[in-house]
Protein backbone atom coordinates (compact mmCIF):
# COMPACT_ATOMS: atom_id res chain seq x y z
CA UNK A 1 0.00 0.00 0.00
CA UNK A 2 0.99 3.48 -0.15
CA UNK A 3 1.07 3.96 3.38
CA UNK A 4 3.32 0.98 3.57
CA UNK A 5 6.10 1.89 1.30
CA UNK A 6 5.91 6.22 2.52
CA UNK A 7 9.38 7.80 2.22
CA UNK A 8 11.52 6.70 5.36
CA UNK A 9 13.28 10.23 5.05
CA UNK A 10 10.08 12.13 5.74
CA UNK A 11 9.13 9.97 8.67
CA UNK A 12 12.66 11.02 9.78
CA UNK A 13 12.37 14.63 9.08
CA UNK A 14 8.66 14.57 11.20
CA UNK A 15 10.42 13.04 13.88
CA UNK A 16 12.47 15.53 14.22
CA UNK A 17 9.92 18.16 14.44
CA UNK A 18 8.48 16.17 17.25
CA UNK A 19 11.41 16.39 19.19
CA UNK A 20 11.63 20.22 18.32
CA UNK A 21 8.10 20.47 19.49
CA UNK A 22 8.59 18.67 22.64
CA UNK A 23 11.72 20.69 23.67
CA UNK A 24 10.18 23.82 22.81
CA UNK A 25 6.89 22.66 24.77
CA UNK A 26 4.68 23.15 22.17
CA UNK A 27 2.52 20.25 22.73
CA UNK A 28 -0.84 21.08 21.08
CA UNK A 29 1.12 20.59 18.15
CA UNK A 30 3.31 17.71 19.21
CA UNK A 31 0.27 16.51 19.88
CA UNK A 32 -0.91 16.42 15.98
CA UNK A 33 2.31 15.05 14.52
CA UNK A 34 1.83 11.88 16.93
CA UNK A 35 -1.25 10.75 15.33
CA UNK A 36 0.82 10.81 11.88
CA UNK A 37 4.08 9.35 13.42
CA UNK A 38 2.08 6.67 15.08
CA UNK A 39 0.18 5.69 11.68
CA UNK A 40 3.16 5.95 9.38
CA UNK A 41 5.10 3.50 12.09
CA UNK A 42 2.21 1.07 12.01
CA UNK A 43 3.00 0.20 8.58
CA UNK A 44 6.35 0.40 8.48
CA UNK A 45 8.05 -3.17 7.43
CA UNK A 46 10.58 -4.55 9.65
CA UNK A 47 13.93 -3.09 9.26
CA UNK A 48 16.94 -1.17 10.89
CA UNK A 49 15.78 2.49 10.15
CA UNK A 50 12.19 0.85 10.99
CA UNK A 51 13.26 0.08 14.34
CA UNK A 52 15.62 3.35 15.00
CA UNK A 53 12.72 5.35 13.52
CA UNK A 54 10.42 3.81 16.51
CA UNK A 55 12.71 3.69 19.18
CA UNK A 56 13.71 7.75 18.48
CA UNK A 57 9.78 8.19 18.83
CA UNK A 58 10.37 6.83 21.84
CA UNK A 59 12.81 8.70 23.33
CA UNK A 60 11.21 11.88 22.04
CA UNK A 61 8.24 10.80 24.38
CA UNK A 62 9.70 10.02 27.25
CA UNK A 63 11.40 14.08 27.37
CA UNK A 64 7.26 14.98 27.17
CA UNK A 65 5.92 16.16 30.28
CA UNK A 66 2.90 13.99 30.10
CA UNK A 67 4.55 10.72 29.66
CA UNK A 68 2.87 8.80 32.32
CA UNK A 69 -0.07 9.51 30.59
CA UNK A 70 1.84 8.11 27.55
CA UNK A 71 3.51 4.76 29.19
CA UNK A 72 1.62 2.22 27.21
CA UNK A 73 2.80 3.86 23.49
CA UNK A 74 5.94 3.95 24.94
CA UNK A 75 6.30 0.47 25.72
CA UNK A 76 4.19 -0.56 22.89
CA UNK A 77 6.46 1.11 20.51
CA UNK A 78 9.78 -0.54 21.96
CA UNK A 79 8.40 -3.85 22.36
CA UNK A 80 7.31 -3.73 18.90
CA UNK A 81 10.78 -3.09 18.24
CA UNK A 82 12.40 -5.44 19.88
CA UNK A 83 10.36 -7.91 18.63
CA UNK A 84 11.00 -6.45 15.26
CA UNK A 85 14.91 -6.38 15.63
CA UNK A 86 14.70 -10.31 16.85
CA UNK A 87 12.70 -11.02 14.05
CA UNK A 88 15.27 -9.48 11.68
CA UNK A 89 18.43 -10.98 13.25
CA UNK A 90 19.44 -7.61 14.45
CA UNK A 91 21.34 -7.75 17.73
CA UNK A 92 22.57 -4.00 17.53
CA UNK A 93 18.84 -2.62 17.29
CA UNK A 94 17.75 -5.25 20.04
CA UNK A 95 20.46 -3.66 22.28
CA UNK A 96 19.26 -0.32 21.64
CA UNK A 97 15.21 -0.95 21.82
CA UNK A 98 15.99 -2.81 24.77
CA UNK A 99 18.36 -0.63 26.71
CA UNK A 100 15.62 2.56 26.34
CA UNK A 101 12.88 0.33 27.66
CA UNK A 102 15.40 0.42 30.79
CA UNK A 103 15.59 4.12 30.56
CA UNK A 104 11.67 3.93 30.52
CA UNK A 105 11.23 1.81 33.44
CA UNK A 106 14.15 3.92 35.46
CA UNK A 107 12.36 7.29 35.05
CA UNK A 108 9.16 5.58 36.00
CA UNK A 109 10.50 4.61 39.06
CA UNK A 110 10.68 0.93 38.68
CA UNK A 111 14.12 -0.03 39.69
CA UNK A 112 14.15 -3.09 39.64
CA UNK A 113 12.68 -4.28 35.84
CA UNK A 114 14.94 -1.32 34.75
CA UNK A 115 18.42 -2.90 35.96
CA UNK A 116 17.17 -6.37 34.73
CA UNK A 117 16.42 -4.48 31.08
CA UNK A 118 19.58 -2.78 31.32
CA UNK A 119 21.76 -5.65 32.13
CA UNK A 120 20.36 -7.42 28.84
CA UNK A 121 20.70 -4.56 26.95
CA UNK A 122 24.74 -4.61 28.06
CA UNK A 123 24.87 -8.21 27.29
CA UNK A 124 23.68 -8.05 23.50
CA UNK A 125 25.73 -5.19 22.88
CA UNK A 126 28.97 -6.33 24.58
CA UNK A 127 28.28 -9.62 22.33
CA UNK A 128 29.11 -7.74 19.53
CA UNK A 129 31.36 -5.64 20.51
CA UNK A 130 29.61 -2.57 20.15
CA UNK A 131 31.11 0.09 22.40
CA UNK A 132 29.28 3.03 21.66
CA UNK A 133 25.79 1.03 22.77
CA UNK A 134 27.90 -0.77 26.02
CA UNK A 135 28.88 2.68 27.77
CA UNK A 136 25.31 3.74 27.36
CA UNK A 137 24.08 0.82 29.45
CA UNK A 138 26.94 0.39 31.34
CA UNK A 139 25.90 4.85 32.72
CA UNK A 140 22.79 3.42 33.03
CA UNK A 141 23.62 0.81 34.95
CA UNK A 142 25.46 2.72 37.44
CA UNK A 143 23.01 5.45 38.04
CA UNK A 144 20.50 2.96 38.89
CA UNK A 145 23.26 1.23 41.37
CA UNK A 146 23.72 4.59 42.64
CA UNK A 147 20.27 5.40 43.54
CA UNK A 148 20.26 2.45 45.45
CA UNK A 149 23.56 3.58 47.11
CA UNK A 150 25.37 0.81 45.81
CA UNK A 151 28.31 3.24 45.36
CA UNK A 152 31.06 0.54 44.92
CA UNK A 153 29.17 -1.48 42.21
CA UNK A 154 27.93 1.68 40.39
CA UNK A 155 31.74 3.16 40.29
CA UNK A 156 32.18 -0.35 38.69
CA UNK A 157 29.87 0.29 35.94
CA UNK A 158 30.78 4.22 35.50
CA UNK A 159 34.44 2.65 35.67
CA UNK A 160 33.52 0.03 32.35
CA UNK A 161 31.30 2.96 30.86
CA UNK A 162 34.84 5.19 30.84
CA UNK A 163 37.13 1.87 29.52
CA UNK A 164 34.21 1.57 26.26
CA UNK A 165 35.05 5.38 25.74
CA UNK A 166 38.43 4.76 25.38
CA UNK A 167 37.73 1.78 22.63
CA UNK A 168 35.86 4.26 20.82
CA UNK A 169 37.59 7.29 20.77
CA UNK A 170 39.95 7.00 17.99
CA UNK A 171 36.79 7.36 15.95
CA UNK A 172 36.81 10.82 16.89
CA UNK A 173 39.05 11.90 14.52
CA UNK A 174 37.48 11.05 11.52
CA UNK A 175 34.25 12.26 12.79
CA UNK A 176 33.21 16.50 13.04
CA UNK A 177 33.27 18.70 15.41
CA UNK A 178 30.02 18.59 16.66
CA UNK A 179 30.57 15.18 17.54
CA UNK A 180 33.68 15.39 19.10
CA UNK A 181 32.41 17.98 21.46
CA UNK A 182 29.31 16.23 22.34
CA UNK A 183 31.86 12.94 23.09
CA UNK A 184 33.94 14.93 25.20
CA UNK A 185 31.01 16.44 26.99
CA UNK A 186 29.60 12.68 27.33
CA UNK A 187 33.13 12.09 29.11
CA UNK A 188 33.27 14.85 31.39
CA UNK A 189 29.65 14.31 32.84
CA UNK A 190 31.22 10.92 33.49
CA UNK A 191 34.30 11.71 35.11
CA UNK A 192 32.44 14.16 37.29
CA UNK A 193 30.00 11.30 38.76
CA UNK A 194 32.52 9.18 39.32
CA UNK A 195 34.14 11.67 41.23
CA UNK A 196 31.23 12.41 42.78
CA UNK A 197 30.61 8.79 44.26
CA UNK A 198 34.53 7.53 44.82
CA UNK A 199 34.49 7.72 48.59
CA UNK A 200 38.45 7.65 48.38
CA UNK A 201 38.91 10.83 46.09
CA UNK A 202 41.95 11.83 48.45
CA UNK A 203 43.95 9.33 47.02
CA UNK A 204 43.26 9.40 43.70
CA UNK A 205 44.52 11.97 41.00
CA UNK A 206 42.45 13.75 38.16
CA UNK A 207 44.94 14.67 34.97
CA UNK A 208 43.33 17.07 32.68
CA UNK A 209 43.41 20.47 32.00
CA UNK A 210 39.81 21.80 31.84
CA UNK A 211 38.17 23.57 34.23
CA UNK A 212 35.09 22.36 35.02
CA UNK A 213 36.39 19.16 35.89
CA UNK A 214 39.26 20.72 37.89
CA UNK A 215 36.58 22.31 39.77
CA UNK A 216 34.91 18.56 40.18
CA UNK A 217 38.02 16.99 41.79
CA UNK A 218 38.46 20.03 44.18
CA UNK A 219 34.81 19.53 45.44
CA UNK A 220 35.96 16.08 46.09
CA UNK A 221 39.49 16.52 47.66
CA UNK A 222 41.33 14.67 44.82
CA UNK A 223 44.41 15.76 43.31
CA UNK A 224 45.26 17.97 40.05
CA UNK A 225 48.06 17.15 37.63
CA UNK A 226 48.20 19.47 34.08
CA UNK A 227 48.38 16.90 31.47
CA UNK A 228 51.91 18.26 30.21
CA UNK A 229 53.31 17.80 33.86
CA UNK A 230 51.77 14.21 34.20
CA UNK A 231 53.55 13.57 30.84
CA UNK A 232 56.88 15.03 32.08
CA UNK A 233 56.51 12.59 35.30
CA UNK A 234 56.10 9.57 32.94
CA UNK A 235 58.95 10.23 31.10
CA UNK A 236 60.83 10.77 34.33
CA UNK A 237 63.03 7.27 35.27
CA UNK A 238 62.02 8.06 38.83
CA UNK A 239 58.69 8.72 37.68
CA UNK A 240 56.75 5.37 38.93
CA UNK A 241 58.28 5.70 42.24
CA UNK A 242 57.06 8.59 43.16
CA UNK A 243 53.48 10.40 43.07
CA UNK A 244 52.87 12.61 40.69
CA UNK A 245 53.10 16.51 41.51
CA UNK A 246 49.94 18.31 42.67
CA UNK A 247 50.03 20.96 40.46
CA UNK A 248 46.89 23.39 39.77
CA UNK A 249 46.43 25.12 36.56
CA UNK A 250 45.35 27.95 35.26
CA UNK A 251 42.09 27.61 33.25
CA UNK A 252 42.28 25.72 29.98
CA UNK A 253 41.49 27.76 26.58
CA UNK A 254 39.23 26.73 23.99
CA UNK A 255 40.74 23.89 22.17
CA UNK A 256 40.17 22.39 18.34
CA UNK A 257 38.59 18.94 19.90
CA UNK A 258 40.07 17.43 16.80
CA UNK A 259 43.46 19.03 17.74
CA UNK A 260 43.46 17.61 21.38
CA UNK A 261 42.42 14.11 20.31
CA UNK A 262 45.18 13.92 18.26
CA UNK A 263 47.11 15.31 20.83
CA UNK A 264 46.08 12.42 23.43
CA UNK A 265 46.46 9.71 21.63
CA UNK A 266 49.87 10.41 20.30
CA UNK A 267 51.38 10.39 23.75
CA UNK A 268 49.91 7.66 25.11
CA UNK A 269 49.33 5.34 22.22
CA UNK A 270 53.69 5.60 21.99
CA UNK A 271 55.15 2.11 23.37
CA UNK A 272 56.63 2.25 26.51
Amino acid sequence: SAIATFPMHIIQAQLNQFSLLIKDHRLAEAENLLVTITSHLEHLPPSRQGIYARINFARSLLEAPQVAERRLAVTDILNTAISQAKNIKDPRSESFAVGTLGQFYEQAGKSRLAQKLTNSALAIAQGINASDLSYKWEWQLGRLLAAKQKNRQAINAYSEAVNDLKLIRRDLIAINSEVQFSFRETAYDLIETLLHLETKAADMTLVSNDTRLHQAAKRAGCKIVACSGFVDWLQQPSGWKETPPNEPTQEKPALDAKAEVEQFLDVFSKPK
